[in-house]
């Protein structure tokens, strides 16, 4: 019984933990006075891999041209050695929108060559019906942006309108700032829009409803951005958070690299609130323990050397060892938490007496592999 008990809980605290279903990534509008080529480098730097492009910015790095998705084949090529030198995927597109049926199927089919997975819009309602068929028949999805009031979308009811009885590759993209801005609470905003929502530009502002105002690092203003991860964690929500930080102070990345921090540190609260002994009964150690761990990279070698070389996804780390922005080329010294995860799960491999006990083996062994899915190891 109570290796079913602690399966269940290993399966709640795999499901609690962000790390393997959330990429957060960097909106290029951020950074939209630099080239692509210069965002795509400060990404890495970030120890991000992944960034949300917008149109018209200059491509760079020796290649004349725009994001846009008219951009020619060598453009394409360009921007695709771009984002491979620097290990870094181009995963949402906008905000961008076209007009017409041809319009929208050269848009779908620039998306589909270039791997972006959702285009981020604030189309004209004329144009959502072919929209719906275009999303099913490219497998892409469309997210409704919202900026603030009185443009189209501000409201969370008019997306929700926008969407319904249409494909469900029809969603939200969540402007938290946008929503502050429109004097809105962005949690209520993403609860009417819950089953909805595959990406954000999560956003933290000083005051709610001036539309002037710039952001500030995640968890210093009024969004109750703890209260936003906690809602889309209930939610189930899998996607992209984007940060598109519009405050371009001298200090802009060092407040950037805050947030990265924070949104670190956050996901490890899941396992602090558990008991101590559940933590050890599920693999965790903590730093005041009699048998001591040293704070330091405890992966395999395999992983790395992986993580070394760059092949690791360091934007989907695991959040119990969250050290977003390591040195280049080595792993991360010491977690920024009380807690760091061991290379392996150690499983309860006592023999199974009854069909009741084998069933929490494999509640167990379900538990281990999601830990081991999220830890940095491809």
């Amino acid at each position: 019984m109570r290796r079913l008990v602690l399966g269940w809980m290993a399966v709640a605290m795999a499901a609690a933990t962000p790390a393997a279903e959330w990429t957060l990534a960097l909106q290029a509008w951020t950074l939209n006075k630099k080239t692509f080529a210069e965002t795509v480098a400060e990404t890495a730097q970030l120890g991000l891999t992944a960034v949300e492009a917008f149109p018209g910015q200059a491509i760079g790095g020796g290649c004349v041209g725009k994001m846009v998705y008219t951009m020619s084949e060598a453009a394409r090529a360009a921007v695709r050695d771009l984002l491979a030198s620097r290990n870094v995927r181009w995963l949402n597109y906008g905000v961008v929108s076209v007009r017409g049926e041809a319009e929208w199927r050269k848009l779908f089919e620039f998306a589909k060559a270039t791997g972006v997975e959702t285009l981020v819009s604030e189309p004209s309602e004329s144009d959502l019906d072919v929209i719906s068929r275009l999303c099913d028949e490219f497998d892409i999805r469309l997210a409704i942006h919202n900026h603030p009031e009185p443009s189209h979308y501000w409201n969370p009811e008019t997306v929700l309108r926008a969407v319904a009885n249409r494909s469900r590759r029809m969603s939200a993209c969540a402007d938290t700032g946008h929503w502050l801005r429109s004097n809105l609470d962005p949690i209520e905003c993403l609860r009417k829009l819950e089953g909805r929502i595959v990406s954000l530009h999560l956003k933290d502002l000083p005051e709610k409803g001036v539309r002037g105002v710039k952001d500030v690092p995640w968890g210093t203003g009024v969004a109750n951005v703890d209260g936003i991860l906690k809602e889309l964690r209930r939610q189930g929500f899998r996607g992209v958070i984007s940060i598109e930080y519009e405050n371009w102070s001298p200090t802009q990345i060092e407040e950037i690299r805050r947030c990265i921090q924070w949104f670190s540190a956050w996901g490890a609260e899941p396992a602090a609130a558990l008991p101590r002994r559940h933590q050890r009964a599920m693999g965790f150690h903590h730093a005041s323990s009699r048998r001591r761990r040293p704070a330091t990279w405890s992966g395999s070698s395999e992983a790395r050397s992986r993580f070394s070389s760059g092949s690791t996804d360091r934007s989907t780390i695991s959040l119990f060892t969250p050290s977003l922005t390591p040195i280049a080329g080595r792993p991360p010294e010491r977690a920024t938490s009380r807690f760091h995860r061991p290379a392996t799960i150690p499983r309860l491999n006592r023999p199974a007496v009854s069909p009741r006990s084998k069933m929490s083996c494999v509640w167990l062994n379900t538990a281990s592999r999601a830990f081991r899915a999220d830890r940095p190891s491809s």
